[in-house]
């Protein structure tokens, strides 16, 4: 048994994309290791109550939190001034804390840490000044450096181009510049381990455990669920493309035979958007609901066009568990390995999207043969067994 130190964003609800992911791994850690948790939580976030109520049930120790930095208003020039500044990026100063290292000190001290394991890169800058105390864990949940690249090159502003690119630049240098103080990588995406692979694994991201599989139903109408907090601009922009690039398409070959259902966090917000289309009655929004499978219980198909973002998506990997035939954009299975040519629908564009939803609308076989690969596919590769293990394994070796 080792002594563990957790070092991440407050995971709940485990729900909520990579959130979900630092759930499970304290879930599996916990299994065999003493772990203890340090969370960071927003400015201006409030410490959770329930926090031990909820992690108690795993087996976790102890639980200490610290909030971010205070964000400060800046001119548009003033951010990119520092932008180009700080080191690697302005985001990790963000989400890091003024006393971070202190209390990191102050629990290895404490509880005689022998690992730290960091659920994200932002934090890791931390991992420079502890280099001889224990032995240290990074989870990659994609290289960001590859992110913000992309992210560049989708700028219209030739300053914010020049930024991101430097941005990108920096991650880079840092990433490699990490390999010589972390003892083990771990990677969601096999691509990516490819690039920096020295005490690299790969453990694949974990569907959501609590959703269960439902097999489609025959019937005419087609339910149509797009899934994504408000406040995440990939999307946002998913959104907005179902909106002005798939919405008509879809009303053209299917008429009244579809609904789409929207649902998430503050996707109230997309009210105004919808309103303002001329086929506001295709569309329903349900906001925030708590347990996912309620979504997917009474849904046909789940629509996800991705065009941004980083890493593994796991509202697909939800879809595919709960056995909704899942249509999506190549981004959205971005990462997933080795996966079935049948068990996504995957289109380049809003006409491919569309047809892919036609043809599954109006083959039911197709349908069904879909979600049964995409749930045999997850249970293969993406269940919390085969992630546990791959885990432990990992650790055993630190």
């Amino acid at each position: 048994m080792k002594r563990v130190l957790f070092v991440s964003s407050y995971p709940f609800p485990m729900n909520m994309g990579s959130r979900q992911h630092a759930y499970y791994m304290i879930r599996a850690l916990a299994e065999q290791h003493e772990v203890h948790c340090l969370f960071f939580l927003p400015s201006d976030g409030h410490l959770p109550e329930d926090a031990l109520s909820q992690l108690g049930p795993l087996g976790v120790v102890s639980v200490s939190f610290l909030h971010f930095r205070e964000a400060r208003k800046r001119g548009r020039f003033a951010g990119v001034v520092r932008s180009l500044f700080s080191y690697p990026i302005s985001h990790m100063v963000d989400a890091t804390h003024a006393d971070g290292l202190a209390e990191i000190h102050r629990l290895v001290r404490t509880y005689a840490i022998e690992v730290i394991h960091y659920e994200s890169l932002w934090y890791t800058k931390y991992a420079f000044s502890i280099k001889d105390l224990c032995k240290q864990v990074v989870v990659y949940h994609d290289l960001h450096h590859e992110v913000i690249r992309r992210m560049a090159n989708d700028q219209r502003s030739l300053v914010q181009r020049l930024v991101l690119r430097l941005d990108a630049a920096k991650l880079l240098f840092f990433e490699k510049r990490l390999d010589s103080v972390i003892d083990l990588k771990i990677f969601l995406n096999p691509e990516e381990l490819k690039r920096l692979p020295e005490h690299a694994v790969h453990i694949p991201h974990i569907a959501n455990a609590d959703v269960r599989y439902e097999p489609p139903l025959q019937k005419r109408i087609c339910n149509i669920l797009f899934l994504g907090a408000y406040n995440h601009p990939p999307n946002r922009q998913s959104f907005e493309y179902i909106i002005d690039q798939m919405l008509p398409r879809l009303v053209t070959v299917l008429g009244d035979g579809f609904q789409i259902h929207v649902v998430g966090p503050g996707t109230e917000k997309f009210g105004a958007l919808v309103q303002n289309s001329a086929f506001r009655d295709r569309i329903q929004i349900h906001g925030f609901v708590e347990k996912l499978q309620d979504a997917f219980s009474t849904m046909d198909i789940a629509l996800f066009p991705i065009f941004s973002g980083g890493g593994i998506k796991t509202k697909v990997l939800d879809a595919m568990a709960a056995g909704l035939p899942v249509v999506t954009s190549p981004d959205g299975v971005h990462g997933l390995a080795d996966l079935p040519e049948e068990s996504v629908a995957v289109g380049k564009d809003s006409a491919e999207l569309v047809q892919h939803i036609v043809d599954l609308t109006e083959n039911f076989d197709r349908r069904l043969a879909c979600s049964r690969q995409a749930f045999a596919y997850v249970q293969r590769e993406h269940s919390y067994q085969a992630f546990c293990g791959k885990v432990l394994t990992a650790f055993a070796l630190l």
